[in-house]
């Protein structure tokens, strides 16, 4: 039972932040036309590609690359600096996550699936449970982002991007 409310305070938590990113994205493309910052994965989708290339996609982003991060920041980072205390080891740890996710759109995002990931890392004091849902989180992600552009933007997809994950498919976000 706390493992599901976990997961789905997480989730919550996840949609909390999606918003308020975009709400952030919006302000600086209003002060300062920064213009949308384009969707990472979109780009990176082979236009026509073979189904080969998207699997091959598909494990870079939903599998290799959620490992490696949480090898390098939940445990090569947030580890060793557990001896200033456990909140201030996530809270550092998840704002160079965010940060190191490159825009703007991503950063508050980044940083409120940071501070969970660090959390379940903390609580389990192990980086596997971390490992497993970022990996869940970015397969779906990149799952949808494979649907959306299999199918075109359409109500269904829309739904896809913004409801499954930890958060939205774009990205932008992740």
């Amino acid at each position: 039972l706390s493992g599901g409310l976990t997961f789905f305070a997480l989730c919550f938590l996840g949609s909390i932040s999606t918003m308020l990113s975009n709400f952030i994205a919006e302000i600086l493309d209003t002060l300062f036309g920064t213009g949308e910052i384009p969707d990472a994965i979109a780009g990176a989708l082979p236009q026509n590609g073979s189904l080969g290339t998207y699997i091959v996609l598909i494990v870079s982003v939903a599998v290799i690359a959620p490992i490696c991060e949480e090898l390098i920041f939940r445990r090569l980072l947030l580890q060793p600096l557990r001896k200033h205390g456990d909140g201030f080891a996530i809270v550092a740890t998840s704002l160079i996550f965010g940060f190191t996710h490159g825009n703007f759109d991503q950063l508050p995002y980044a940083f409120t699936v940071g501070l969970m990931l660090g959390l379940l890392a903390v609580n389990s004091n192990s980086v596997l449970p971390s490992m497993v849902l970022h990996t869940l989180n970015n397969l779906l992600v990149t799952l949808g982002s494979y649907s959306v552009s299999i199918l075109g933007e359409n109500e269904i997809t829309i739904g896809l991007e913004n409801g499954i994950g930890i958060g939205p498919v774009s990205y932008t976000h992740l």
